[in-house]
């Protein structure tokens, strides 16, 4: 497909030149004396390249020409030289004109050709540049499309990675969701929640590299609240399936029988409304009633033992209030509901909720109980303690303590001391 020689490049060349706008001809024409010069000389090539096409072919022309002047006649031979393939009179030139061998002079093509030659050679005046600067602006060629900066790859890269942990993140939250994340470990999920809705707003506003670190969190904290939410689910289905028997073999007209089936009632509601832990406080209180409503079994004769009978050693007042304060320091530290309320019977839903709400908030939880006072009334010691929370705030991670006065009723259960009551 190469050119036979430049006259053909030209002529495509030229071609092309004709298809620009006059306008912008005229710039490249008045730029310097130099275009204009190789305009002219490009537009001579071109008729000379017409030529060499042109010349063949009237060869056969004129012979067919001959035998039908000499059959015919002399009639149809200016009809038919008027026929063939004519040359641009407003492109010729002198020497176009002398190799043409239809025309029988060059004044006529010479005198139109002139003014031409004259336009292309002369410079043109400041009112001609004017004018064509005023023109219309031709179409220009749209640019080639430009590497992207190394800003816009960075960016392009960043918003990659966004993409990449926005799919990581709503997968490690469909298995949390499956876990049933967002009813047993409810603090933990609703942060997950938080931070993948700041990412979503970080991204919107092209703040990809912040969005992706949010979704790390994110991830993060889906893995912890399905881990989470698999151990309080394998604890509670433990628990309900420990209470069937129970049931079955209390005696249903005991008082105990009727606070098992409350506390069994409010174990539902709890679960139900996101608080595991005071479900499974509220169910092995229910079980421990469920216990004590079971008949006792026709007891046999004890024999006569010989052995002295034990000798009953009476705690102090101290020894009592120590070892209660302790059990309940350690079901708090332990952050463990359950024991709480062993602890400390007849804590309602709302206070085991309180409990639950203050244990998500905090971490490596030291509990204080300093002893201010010690009063008997009556079964019941009153005691006022000044108690001391001290502890890892979750949210800042800064250490923390919490001081506050309790009045606490001591009373026992089962022959054992608890809390029975708070007045504040």
């Amino acid at each position: 497909d190469r050119y036979a020689d430049t006259g053909e490049f030209l002529a495509d060349l030229m071609s092309f030149w004709e298809t620009v706008p006059a306008p912008a001809q005229a710039r490249a024409a008045a730029s310097t004396a130099l275009g204009a010069a190789a305009a002219k000389a490009a537009t001579a090539a071109r008729r000379r390249w017409k030529m060499r096409r042109v010349i063949p072919l009237t060869v056969g022309i004129a012979g067919l020409a001959a035998g039908l002047l000499i059959v015919g006649g002399a009639v149809l031979a200016p009809l038919f030289f008027k026929s063939t393939v004519p040359l641009d009179p407003a492109q010729g030139d002198a020497e176009t004109a002398a190799t043409n061998p239809f025309e029988t002079g060059t004044e006529p093509l010479q005198a139109v050709q002139a003014p031409a030659q004259d336009q292309l050679s002369q410079q043109p005046t400041a009112e001609a540049v004017t004018a064509v600067d005023q023109s219309p602006a031709s179409p220009e060629p749209a640019p080639a499309a430009s590497r992207p900066s190394a800003a816009e790859r960075e960016q392009e890269a960043a918003r990659a990675s966004y993409q990449s942990a926005r799919r990581s993140a709503d997968s490690a939250r469909r298995r949390a969701v499956e876990a049933g994340a967002p009813q047993l470990a409810v603090a933990v999920f609703e942060r997950s929640e938080s931070l993948r809705g700041q990412a979503t707003t970080a991204a919107t506003a092209g703040r990809y590299d912040e969005a992706a670190q949010n979704l790390a969190g994110a991830i993060t904290g889906y893995g912890s609240a399905r881990t989470s939410a698999i151990s309080w689910r394998v604890r509670l289905d433990s628990a309900w399936s420990a209470l069937v028997p129970l049931q079955a073999q209390a005696d249903p007209s005991s008082p105990e029988f009727a606070r098992a089936e409350g506390l069994r009632g409010e174990a539902q509601t709890a679960e139900r409304d996101g608080s595991p832990g005071v479900a499974l406080a509220h169910l092995a209180g229910a079980a421990e009633a469920y216990r004590s409503a079971v008949p006792a079994a026709a007891a046999e004769p004890e024999p006569v033992r010989s052995e002295p009978a034990p000798i009953r050693v009476e705690l102090t007042q101290a020894q009592i209030v120590d070892a209660t304060l302790d059990q309940l320091r350690r079901a708090i530290e332990a952050e463990d509901l359950a024991a709480l309320q062993r602890a400390w019977i007849g804590l309602s839903s709302d206070q085991l909720r309180a409990f639950e709400g203050s244990f998500k908030g905090m971490r490596d939880l030291e509990v204080t109980f300093d002893v201010v006072s010690v009063e008997s009334a009556g079964n019941l010691l009153d005691v006022t303690v000044q108690t001391t929370y001290d502890y890892v705030n979750e949210d800042s991670g800064r250490r923390e303590n919490q001081r506050f006065s309790q009045r606490l009723e001591l009373g026992q259960r089962d022959g054992r001391w608890v809390v029975v009551g708070n007045r504040g």
